[in-house]
């Protein structure tokens, strides 16, 4: 069980300008973190986040019941009478990730975190980059649908509790297991509403990748400009020298601002930064030519579909603006493993296809790439 001091945690929230008043004795430490009544350790800390149909300060009583020694809340009077020794903040949500990555020693500084958003695409584009990404001497990992994957061929490791992406506490303590775990890099699928809750606050991100943007998630996000602003705060997340990796055959990316960096990628797009060029596709994949401004390589991706070789060089122009040579990721397209649940190939004579498309977009792109494969 991790003990951590109170005085660091507290110094973290005081450091991003979050602490309001300490009240109360505190312990020396605290064994856990939780924003879960149900999940609190005795010894542990609790945090009260108020959301969209459940608000955690009504639960801090419960917390204190089960033994949280410490509490932390944005509401004052719900604090009235409690006997916990109590941390106010002015954000609690922001406060969860910050104390989150206190919590676990900020593993997310000794990593580079490339984050992928955009309606489709995300996992494909994910698993392709944590290939190119991927070598003996520096190990990488991703985190999204799929579950927490590391190295090329994808092993699985525990956690994420089957969110694109997790929550911040869950989320810092599997960044601090992949760091334990000798991972360098760590490609994420980064979801609008985990930008609009701020999930990954607090982290910052070597590449931000925009794949494509279709109607999706419009129950919670209500409108299109909604939809779009909550994609682009993951730009915010960039680190100093970060790049933005935008889709250029998507005119909705033209929007986006304020990256240091610039990297478009594209088939369509003639101006493109990073393209492919000449794209040949049969039954088991696409011949074509990988293009980075004056250099250019043949490359065989052996995935099924036309959106496949967009996600190719999406994850393509991904690894090249992280220094990898055109050469390696030439390579490393010729040798893309499949992406379970995605045009995945799991039987032959005849094919047998799986495929999880869950948006019109989607199953429109999958019923496209086949049909040209029917006899």
């Amino acid at each position: 069980m991790t003990a951590v001091s109170v005085a660091r945690l507290s110094a973290a929230l005081a450091a991003a300008g979050l602490l309001v008043e300490s009240r109360g004795t505190f312990p020396v430490d605290v064994t856990g973190l939780t924003d879960d009544s149900r999940e609190v350790e005795r010894g542990g800390l609790f945090i009260a986040i108020r959301g969209a149909s459940l608000d955690g300060n009504t639960y801090l009583r419960a917390a204190a019941a089960a033994g949280a020694a410490v509490v932390v809340a944005e509401q004052v009077n719900a604090l009235a009478d409690l006997s916990v020794p109590a941390l106010v903040v002015s954000d609690a949500r922001r406060s969860t990730a910050v104390l989150a990555a206190a919590f676990h020693g900020d593993p997310g500084r000794q990593l580079s975190l490339i984050g992928v958003t955009g309606t489709n695409g995300k996992t494909t584009t994910t698993a392709m980059i944590r290939h190119l990404l991927d070598s003996r001497a520096a190990p990488s990992a991703s985190i999204g649908t799929l579950g927490v994957l590391v190295g090329s061929a994808g092993a699985p490791l525990p956690g994420g509790r089957d969110l694109t992406t997790p929550g911040p506490i869950e989320l810092q303590r599997v960044l601090r297991a992949l760091v334990d775990h000798g991972v360098k890099s760590v490609v994420m699928e980064v979801s609008s509403h985990a930008l609009h809750q701020q999930r990954v606050e607090g982290l910052r991100f070597d590449a931000a990748v925009f794949t494509n943007l279709t109607r999706d998630h419009l129950d919670y996000h209500r409108t299109m400009e909604d939809y779009f602003a909550a994609k682009a705060l993951l730009v915010k997340y960039l680190a100093p020298l970060g790049v933005a990796v935008r889709n250029a055959d998507d005119p909705a990316w033209a929007a986006l601002s304020g990256a240091p960096r610039w990297c478009s990628y594209g088939v369509l797009d003639a101006a493109a930064d990073v393209a492919a060029r000449e794209v040949v596709c049969d039954p088991r994949g696409s011949n074509w030519v990988l293009s980075a401004g004056s250099r250019s390589a043949a490359v065989r991706l052996p995935l099924i579909g036309d959106f496949n070789v967009t996600n190719a060089v999406a994850a393509a122009a991904t690894a090249l603006s992280l220094g990898r040579s055109l050469e390696e990721v030439a390579a490393g397209v010729g040798s893309m493993p499949q992406v379970p649940g995605r045009l995945e190939i799991i039987g032959e004579h005849p094919t047998v296809l799986r495929d999880y498309a869950h948006t019109p977009d989607a199953l429109e792109r999958a019923l496209r790439a086949v049909r040209s494969f029917v006899e």
